[in-house]
C-alpha cells in the first residue's frame, strides 16, 4: 500500500508540473521568432520564476490553513516555518529563527488540546492546508477567467490556481506513502487508536521542546517508549520510536539507545529516510565512544547518510558527530574546533536551545574519551 500511495503521489505531482509547463509554453512563452536570443531567455526564465513563486505562495497558504483550522479546533500556535525561515512562540512572544529540514518546504506545528477519551480533534487541523489551497486555487482560477484579455495576469492567476488546486488534491487524497499525507492522517487517525496517540505525543513533545524549552530527558517518561512491532510500519507511530531513541541519547544511556536504533533500522518500519539517516548519525557517535573507529567511518560514509548529513550540515546532532569524528577518527583538533564554532554560530538563530544544550553535553562526553 505504501508503494502504491507513493507512486500515486509522484504521478499526481508530475501531472501538475506537466500542466504548468504546458500553460507556460502556450500562454507565457508564446511566439519567440521575432525576439532576440536574450529576450527569449529572459521570457522563458520569467515564466519559470512565475511557477516557482506560485509554488511558494501556495506553500504559505497551505501552512496558514493548518494554523487557522488548528486554532478553530482548539490547538495553540507553536511554530510556523517556510523553508528555513521560522517564527516560534517563546515565553509568550513570537521570535524569528532559522531551521532547515531536508525535504520539507514548510511546517506549521501547534500545541495540541488535551486528549479526551483517547481522542483529539484531527480532521480540520490536518485538512486545513488542503481547504485553503482549494479555496485560493478556485479564487485564482476565477480571477484568471476575468483577466483573459491581459495575457500576463491571465497566466499568473492561472498558474496560482492550478498549483493551489493541485496542492489540495495531492495532499487531500488519502495516500499512505513513505510519509502519510494530510488526507490520510485526517481520515485514518479517528479510526486508529495507536495512531491518534502517536499524533498527540509528537505534537506534545514538540510543544515542550519549542514553547517550554525542555530537553527530552526532563519530560514525562510516559511520553517515550518503543511501540509494538505490529504498529511500526505506520510512519507516524514509528516516529515515537525515533523520539524514544533520542530520549535515551539525551539520558546518555548509549547502549540502550544503540539497541533500540538497531531494532528500528533492522526491522521493516515506517521510519522516514531523514530519521533513518539521523539515527545512523547517532550510531556513529556511539561507535566512536566505544572505540569502534572503522564502524563509525562505515556509517558516516554510507551514501544515504552522507547525503542527509550534507543537506543537514547545520543540524546540531550532525555537527556533534562530525566534531567527534574529527577529534577521534581524524585526530584533527583544528577541524574539530571549526565544527564547534559552527555549533556556536547557529546557536543564535536555532529555534530550540534545549537541543544545543543536549548536544554540547554529548560533545563534552566525547572530549573525555581517551585519545
Amino acid at each position: 500500500m505504501k508503494k502504491i500511495g507513493s507512486c500515486i503521489g509522484v504521478l499526481l505531482s508530475t501531472f501538475l508540473f506537466m500542466i504548468c509547463g504546458y500553460l507556460v509554453a502556450k500562454y507565457g512563452i508564446g511566439e519567440l521568432e521575432n525576439l532576440t536570443t536574450g529576450e527569449r531567455l529572459f521570457k522563458i526564465s520569467l515564466c519559470f520564476v512565475a511557477i516557482y513563486v506560485a509554488i511558494i505562495l501556495q506553500i504559505i497558504i497551505h501552512e496558514t490553513g493548518h494554523l487557522i483550522f488548528g486554532q478553530l479546533s482548539g490547538y495553540e500556535f507553536s511554530s510556523f516555518r517556510i523553508f528555513s525561515f521560522m517564527w516560534i512562540k517563546k515565553n509568550g512572544k513570537i521570535e524569528r529563527k532559522r531551521l532547515n529540514i531536508a525535504g520539507t518546504g514548510g511546517q506549521c506545528l501547534m500545541s495540541p488540546p488535551d486528549m479526551v477519551d483517547g481522542k483529539v480533534p484531527v480532521m480540520l487541523y490536518n485538512l486545513g492546508g488542503c481547504i485553503t489551497n482549494l479555496c485560493s486555487g478556485t479564487l485564482f482560477l476565477f480571477l484568471a477567467n476575468l483577466c483573459q484579455n491581459n495575457k500576463n495576469l491571465f497566466l499568473i492567476f492561472l498558474l496560482l490556481g492550478i498549483v493551489g488546486v493541485g496542492f489540495a488534491v495531492t495532499n487531500g487524497l488519502p495516500l499512505m506513502g513513505t510519509v502519510n499525507n494530510d488526507g490520510y492522517n485526517a481520515f485514518s487517525l479517528g479510526k486508529n487508536k495507536e495512531g491518534m496517540k502517536a499524533f498527540w505525543i509528537t505534537m506534545k513533545i514538540n510543544e515542550l521542546i519549542s514553547v517550554q524549552n525542555k530537553r527530552l530527558k526532563d519530560m514525562p517518561g510516559e511520553l517515550f517508549f518503543m511501540p509494538e512491532k505490529q504498529y511500526l510500519k505506520d510512519s507516524l507511530i514509528a516516529s515515537i520510536g525515533v523520539y524514544y531513541c533520542n530520549y535515551l541519547m539525551d539520558l546518555h544511556r548509549f547502549e540502550e539507545a544503540k539497541n533500540q536504533i538497531e531494532y528500528l533500522l533492522e526491522n521493516s518500519t515506517g521510519v522516514v529516510e531523514l530519521h533513518k539517516a539521523l539515527l545512523k548519525n547517532d550510531l556513529a557517535y556511539i561507535a566512536l565512544l566505544n572505540g569502534e573507529m572503522e564502524e563509525a567511518k562505515n556509517i558516516i560514509t554510507d551514501k544515504n547518510v552522507a547525503k542527509i548529513r550534507k543537506a543537514m550540515k547545520d543540524f546540531p546532532s550532525v555537527i556533534r558527530t562530525e566534531y567527534a569524528c574529527a577529534l577521534l577518527c581524524e585526530k584533527d583538533e583544528k577541524k574539530a574546533g571549526k565544527k564547534l564554532e559552527v555549533l556556536h554560530r547557529i546557536e543564535k538563530t536555532y529555534p530550540n536551545q534545549s537541543d544545543i544544550e543536549s548536544e554540547m553535553e554529548l560533545i563534552e562526553v566525547i572530549q573525555g574519551v581517551e585519545r
